[in-house]
């Protein structure tokens, strides 16, 4: 088996909680080891997880992954990558003032 191994860091934006704002969570970084087949036009297919990710994040693996491309000379090739993404809680945007409508 080949190992391709790209450094990459994908981050995730969670929604905050009430408990959130007062005290901001540490980002979690969450370590991704997958394996798949590369086709003729260097898109990954069927992604396996070698190391279980948990299901909050597998649909958030899944559809980066295919979105990358490989170079050809990988086509037909079973390939081992492992990378590391940060989930980010979602920051929340400052106090805007209240928008009032005309004639209100």
């Amino acid at each position: 088996m080949n190992r391709l191994l790209i450094p990459l860091t994908l981050s995730f934006v969670l929604c905050a909680t009430a408990a959130a704002k007062e005290k901001a969570p540490a980002p979690k970084v969450v370590h991704v080891v997958i394996q798949f087949t590369v086709d003729s036009d260097g898109v990954p297919r069927k992604i396996k997880f070698v190391k279980p990710v948990g299901k909050e994040y597998e649909k958030s693996v899944l559809d980066a992954v295919s979105k990358w491309r490989l170079p050809k000379e990988y086509a037909g090739k079973r390939v081992e990558q492992a990378f590391d993404f940060v989930d980010e809680p979602k920051k929340e945007a400052p106090n805007q003032p209240a928008q009032t409508t005309p004639g209100s």
